[in-house]
């Protein structure tokens, strides 16, 4: 089933519940349809966004990405014990150019993600990650360079949609004056219009 095809049938479905006691009023047979309620709304409203973070997020990101990446660097994660790798990694990120610039880096193995976040310094709050116990198992740091700070916020939030890294327990932060990650928009948008059209006291 398609993103598209998926989305309208959730559209569809809500619909049907919706008027099901309606359409009971002239019906010999009534409808089995259990309606509509507020809970089950907030329910649909996560699916519809789940399905367009599917749909979106790969293209949003390399959209975005594309327009305000200054570089992407890739560091293979080694040395003797965490202090060992956490020293070779802020020597690594020091050679960098742009290293003060405002980052995104991503933990991974493989395809798998752990972890994403951003900084805006040299890189500190990177290495504090070396201390979790998810560190073990991450094998390579993504990390993307920006040319503007006020960027980065937004592009750490897409890298999350994008990536879903398993270790990320809250969303991404938000800064004063940066740029709106679009498929948050997305988002609020889908569930401001679904409470608009379904109202419940």
């Amino acid at each position: 089933m398609s993103y598209r095809t998926a989305f309208n049938h959730i559209l569809d479905r809500m619909y049907q519940r919706r008027t099901a006691g309606l359409r009971n009023v002239i019906a010999r047979h009534h409808s089995r349809l259990r309606p509509l309620t507020k809970s089950k709304r907030e329910a649909k409203i996560r699916d519809l966004q789940e399905i367009a973070s599917q749909a979106l997020a790969k293209s949003l990101a390399k959209e975005a990405f594309a327009e305000t990446l200054r570089r992407k660097k890739i560091w293979q994660i080694q040395g003797r014990g965490r202090d060992g790798k956490l020293q070779n990694f802020r020597s690594w990120l020091k050679k960098q150019p742009s290293a003060r610039r405002g980052k995104v880096y991503v933990f991974r193995n493989g395809s798998k993600c752990y972890y994403v976040g951003r900084t805006l310094g040299r890189g500190s709050r990177v290495s504090s990650h070396f201390r979790k116990s998810w560190f073990s198992c991450a094998n390579k740091i993504d990390v993307y360079f920006f040319k503007s700070k006020k960027k980065v916020p937004c592009m750490e939030c897409l890298a999350i949609h994008r990536f879903q890294p398993a270790k990320n327990v809250i969303r991404s932060a938000r800064q004063k004056g940066a740029s709106k990650c679009p498929l948050c928009k997305v988002h609020k948008r889908i569930r401001r219009e679904i409470r608009s059209i379904y109202r419940f006291c």
